[in-house]
């Protein structure tokens, strides 16, 4: 799994779910750590960079779905609502 492979799942409409859209994002830090398991390499630093901030705003995506009372683990991606939410930190 890439960024890219995921990019053109959303362009394409693959995702029915965001937990399908979070599980990819997730296989991307697995294999990241397993082909760069010292902490020191440049390529596992910058996961980690990546993977917090991942959490930070998909974290914040949940508040906002919390608050119009949307599931999201059983809710299907509506694309305009979803297009709708401010992610922007």
């Amino acid at each position: 799994m890439c960024i890219e492979t995921i990019k053109d799942n959303l362009i394409q409409d693959k995702y029915i779910y965001l937990q399908e859209f979070k599980d990819d994002i997730e296989l991307i830090f697995q294999n990241c750590y397993i082909f760069n398991p010292i902490p020191t390499n440049v390529v596992h630093k910058n996961c980690k960079k990546f993977e917090e901030k991942f959490k930070t705003r998909w974290e914040k995506l949940l508040k906002q779905l919390n608050e119009c009372n949307i599931n999201y683990e059983v809710q299907q991606i509506d694309k305009g609502r979803a297009r709708e939410l401010d992610l922007e930190e």
